[in-house]
């Protein structure tokens, strides 16, 4: 599989295929608060969690057309789950930007590792009329 458009149609297959267990899973994973473990557990089989994960811990460091995609896929099925896949993976783009002793440090071990990360705002607010 190339990186772009046929890991593109792949990754978006796959989110296509979670559509009704996402979807029957979403109104409990609303009760709960939280996405279900079934859920979270066909994602990771699906790689899903790997779309923007640099490829040398296993991932397919697509760009972010690849991942708005699969994630607008996911979200056919549950919103909340394609909210927790894409803050995964764009935290794992983030990381990939860090040195590889730190990527390493977090993916190294395990590269099924998920991460969750935040970043401050920048910027300058100016005040207009």
């Amino acid at each position: 599989m190339t990186r772009s458009t046929d890991a593109r149609t792949v990754l978006v297959t796959r989110a296509e295929r979670l559509r009704q267990l996402l979807a029957d899973n979403a109104c409990q994973s609303a009760e709960d608060r939280r996405v279900t473990e079934a859920s979270i557990a066909a994602l990771k089989g699906a790689g899903l969690f790997k779309v923007m994960l640099p490829a040398r811990y296993g991932g397919y460091e697509a760009g972010v057309r690849t991942s708005l995609e699969v994630m607008a896929a996911i979200a056919h099925g549950d919103g909340a789950a394609a909210w927790v896949v894409s803050l995964a993976n764009h935290s794992a783009w983030d990381i990939g930007l860090l040195p590889t002793r730190v990527q390493d440090e977090l993916f190294g071990a395990d590269p099924d590792t998920v991460v969750c990360s935040s970043l401050p705002p920048v910027g300058t607010a100016v005040a207009v009329d």
